[in-house]
């Protein structure tokens, strides 16, 4: 179903001379034969042309270059590439910055196997090699993990999430970031961290706590 309405929308974006790609975890998860729950997909096209393609469509998030839509009659997420710098409050960048390059927009992302683009004839754009992560099932961070959980600390938790969900291990120098700056947690607004740890405690409860006593993570501190 996903490779399909690919394929329509790649066919609607290529009129209006723009790519789209699926992104993210849906690519993560198609490759992995998994049951695709989210459709996300990424493309060159700025907020004002995205908005164009979508007269119809309420687009409150579009300023942020993010709209949801409904296009054959199934729920998709696009967003537009962009970079992002300078985050503040250990959550949100200063910045945003749209942009048409596919390369660019993978550094933003969190891990290696979530920053895989696929094209409407299942052409694979990886530049972080995700694929081999994939193979390995390993979590690994992009880029310097130091600089990004204190970008963003939920990432660790989302590490942690991602780790029990596909049964992966956490690549080694991302897992020592992790437990580092685990303590930035504390910083964050407790109610976001909860929502992601009741989401990997779901999953498998045993394994959680193991994956929180080692990184140094006490869930009462958010509730």
């Amino acid at each position: 179903m996903s490779l399909e309405i690919l394929k329509k929308l790649s066919s609607y974006f290529s009129l209006h001379g723009h790519k789209i790609y699926l992104v993210g975890g849906t690519t993560r998860d198609y490759l992995l034969n998994r049951n695709l729950t989210d459709l996300d997909f990424a493309t060159d096209a700025s907020p004002s042309e995205l908005k164009e393609l979508f007269k119809e469509e309420k687009t409150p998030f579009i300023h942020l270059g993010s709209i949801t839509v409904k296009y054959e009659g199934v729920k998709v997420d696009i967003t537009c590439f962009r970079e992002e710098d300078d985050y503040i409050d250990y959550r949100h960048p200063r910045t945003l910055k749209f942009i048409k390059s596919l390369t660019k927009d993978a550094a933003r992302r969190d891990f290696t196997i979530n920053a895989m683009y696929l094209d409407e004839n299942e052409n694979l754009y990886d530049v972080y090699n995700g694929i081999q992560d994939l193979k390995d099932k390993l979590i690994r961070v992009i880029g310097d993990g130091e600089k990004r959980f204190k970008e963003d600390p939920l990432r660790i938790v989302r590490a942690i999430r991602f780790a029990l969900l596909l049964d992966f291990d956490i690549e080694e120098s991302t897992s020592h970031s992790m437990i580092k700056h685990s303590g930035l947690l504390l910083k964050l607004t407790k109610e976001k961290v909860l929502n992601e740890l009741r989401k990997a405690k779901k999953i498998n409860e045993d394994k959680y706590y193991q994956l929180l006593r080692k990184y140094n993570i006490d869930e009462n501190d958010f509730i």
